[in-house]
């Protein structure tokens, strides 16, 4: 039976979408596994096991699976994509050319047995083919490279757990910060009251080591490596320089108190005396700090003179006598001129030509001075040129000294806390100035009807007993202000010889600035002690001897243009101290207080096993794999189109070829097909004659029905 009918010219569309779906498909998957991948980048590896459908395996092994299926399935997507692009550039050699069965063997196997490539022949001729053969078989190596993309290491997890927990906070709603006495000076009950005594000895050692080093002390956190925000509300310093009036009265009242003390009853070595050359040069303040009120004549640093016109400096015995801090300001002045005994030329005390001080004369000129006049001698009869001269030289004291006025404040700042191992980063995120607490002079305690304890503390019209803790906070606030201030009131003189001591009619006053960071403030620098360099020591600016010399001293120095006002570092100093109270756990507050602040959510940077994923080892494998498959897909297509249809590597196909063309041997033989190829089949040619011979335009179907003869089925049977 035999039929016959003509088909279109045209590609199988199956064939078509298999290509271009196989490129697609594999597209998709390598965006699969970078999105897979991608979304188990910093995440924590867990090897812990569990049962699933029977098995036991863990996420790690999961994990490992569905990376290696990812690359399984993209080679193997890519693989058949080019084995359907090279059947079709096989069919249109095959059509176009006459080929020995040898060749045609190797070139239809070559994507299943490796030693089809040995034909060297073919690369130069057919290059499509055996380029296309080749990345076929090297397009596996994509999926071996692609899973190292996904690597193990030891880093920081995230994201970081969080956890609800106490924070250090300075305990000022308490009784931590400051010792008491009692009200009425004899007995401690509910009822006496308790009065500000002093800062506590916690207190006074913590403001010391800050102000030492000038740097916050390590906080203890809650656990290594924790971070957190808090908003606290704490005391805040802050300093400006004086306006012209204020500056003013101060400047006057030094001068009339150095002035005023200038008195012979102490003997011409201390007195006014030609002698010894002017009195201010010895008398003049380097640096002098001192407390009063912002009223009146109590702002001044010699606020008043006594009955016997004595002058007294507001200093550590007045800052001691204060409960609180109502009207309590602090002021600075800096004479940085007055660092040494050098004074200018034409207030110096002797003329070099006559050996005289005429400027410095006691008496009017020509008046001669006697004995007897010492012991009358006093500031009220001193000569006109003598106070001349004196208000002169003090005015060029004045010229660039500095004179600073600070006020204690408060505010609310919001910190952030960080700690990574050792270290410690505190940073300051906002502040809000706020309403300081009001100063309180004694608290009351006492248990009410419900047996709670509540604070009765005020000073003047007190409504009744109240919870709140404001009388607490302000005696908090005054400690720390008044350890604060106990170290920087006091004086300074050249003249003592001795670094943060002066004398002043009898009276000795000390500070001790000069112990603390503040020295490397800009003001307070030009004050230091003259030390000679290394080019005064060698008497050379280079060689052997200099650098001996200046081995001598410290490697590193503060450079004066790093240096800071002393108002901005007074403020800085005095946060520092405060935030450093929640250094020590004398300072802290206890959990089961009223008062004590709720836990906050502290989160804890914890290092382990994670999975890092570097995309360029998963790229760069699969975009070289998807480039060649996309010039592979490039080629398929060129094939179709050339021949007009499209191929497939099944028995079919190449049983009709064979069907439709010349072959020039004999190719019966018993067991047809078995290995090896005859000789003389493999140098047998394979001719379709083109597309006029093969008629692929139209073909024809034959199917024709034989019947077997007797013979042939007796012999089967």
């Amino acid at each position: 039976m035999q039929h016959t009918g003509p088909y279109p010219r045209r590609t199988h569309w199956p064939t078509f979408a298999l290509l271009l779906g196989s490129l697609l498909f594999g597209i998709c998957l390598g965006i699969g596994h970078h999105a897979f991948y991608q979304s188990l980048h910093k995440s924590q590896v867990s090897g812990q096991p569990f049962t699933m459908a029977g098995w036991k395996t863990s996420r790690q092994q999961l994990i490992s699976v569905g990376g290696t299926a990812f690359a399984f399935v993209f080679k193997a997507s890519l693989v058949l994509c080019a084995t359907i692009a090279y059947m079709q550039v096989f069919y249109l050699t095959l059509v176009n050319g006459t080929f020995t069965l040898e060749k045609l063997d190797r070139w239809f196997s070559s994507l299943d047995d490796i030693r089809s490539l040995g034909c060297v022949a073919t690369y130069w001729r057919h290059p499509c083919l055996t380029l296309m053969a080749i990345t076929a078989w090297l397009l596996p190596l994509a999926a071996i490279f692609s899973p190292a993309a996904l690597s193990l290491s030891f880093e920081e997890i995230t994201p970081s757990p969080m956890r609800s927990v106490y924070v250090p906070q300075p305990a000022f709603d308490s009784l931590a910060f400051w010792s008491v006495t009692p009200y009425n000076g004899n007995y401690v009950n509910t009822t006496s009251g308790l009065v500000y005594r002093s800062p506590a000895e916690s207190t006074q050692r913590i403001i010391r080591a800050v102000a030492a080093g000038g740097e916050i002390l390590p906080i203890t956190p809650p656990d290594t490596n924790a971070s957190w925000t808090s908003t606290l509300e704490l005391p805040r310093l802050s300093c400006t320089t004086l306006d012209k009036e204020t500056r003013e009265a101060v400047e006057d009242n030094i001068s009339q108190a150095i002035y005023e003390t200038g008195d012979a009853k102490s003997g011409p070595a201390h007195g006014f005396s030609q002698d010894t050359g002017p009195y201010l040069t010895r008398a003049m303040f380097a640096y002098l700090a001192w407390v009063g009120s912002p009223n009146g004549n109590w702002k001044l640093p010699f606020p008043q003179a006594d009955a016997n016109q004595t002058y007294y400096l507001n200093v550590q015995d007045y800052l001691n006598g204060r409960s609180n801090y109502a009207q309590l300001d602090s002021w600075f002045g800096v004479v940085p001129r007055a660092r040494d005994s050098s004074i200018p030329e034409k207030y110096s005390y002797f003329d070099t030509k006559t050996n005289t001080a005429p400027q410095w004369s006691l008496k009017e000129p020509g008046e001669p001075i006697g004995l007897d006049d010492w012991e009358g001698f006093t500031w009220r009869n001193l000569s006109k040129v003598y106070r001349e001269s004196y208000r002169g030289l003090f005015k060029w004291y004045m010229e660039d000294a500095v004179f600073l006025r600070c006020q204690l404040g408060a505010a609310k700042y919001t910190l952030n806390f960080s700690y990574s191992n050792q270290a410690q980063h505190i940073q300051v995120s906002s502040v809000e100035p706020t309403s300081l607490v009001p100063a309180i002079n004694n608290i009351n305690f006492e248990v009410d009807s419900n047996g709670s304890l509540v604070l009765n503390a005020c000073n003047y019209g007190c409504e009744g007993p109240t919870r709140s803790p404001a009388g607490m906070r302000s005696h908090s606030y005054m400690a720390i202000y008044q350890s604060f201030m106990s170290l920087f009131v006091g004086a300074y003189q050249y003249s003592t010889g001795k670094l943060g001591t002066a004398n002043m009619d009898g009276h000795a006053y000390s500070t001790e600035i000069f112990s603390t960071s503040l020295i490397e403030s800009i003001e307070i620098s030009k004050l230091a002690l003259w030390q000679p360099s290394a080019s005064n020591i060698s008497n050379a600016t280079s060689g052997p001897a200099y650098d001996d010399a200046a081995s001598l001293y410290a490697p590193v120095q503060t450079k004066p243009e790093s240096r800071k006002p002393l108002s901005e570092m007074l403020e800085e100093l005095f946060f520092n101290a405060t935030i450093s109270m929640a250094s020590s756990d004398a300072l802290l507050y206890n959990h089961s207080s009223p008062y004590a602040p709720p836990p906050q959510n502290v989160t804890f940077r914890v290092h382990g096993n994670v999975y890092t994923y570097d995309a360029h080892k998963l790229w760069i494998p699969y975009g070289i794999a998807l480039g060649v498959s996309l010039l592979n897909v490039i080629c398929g297509l060129w094939a179709m189109l050339s021949v007009g249809a499209s191929f497939t590597a099944d028995f079919s196909s190449v049983a009709r070829i064979a069907r439709n063309a010349d072959i020039g041997a004999d190719l019966r033989e018993d067991l047809a097909g078995k290995d090896p190829l005859p000789k003389y089949m493999a140098r047998a040619t394979l001719d379709l004659h083109g597309d006029q011979k093969l008629s692929i335009g139209k073909p024809e179907l034959v199917v024709q029905e034989v019947r077997p003869d007797k013979a042939w089925v007796h012999s089967r049977e």
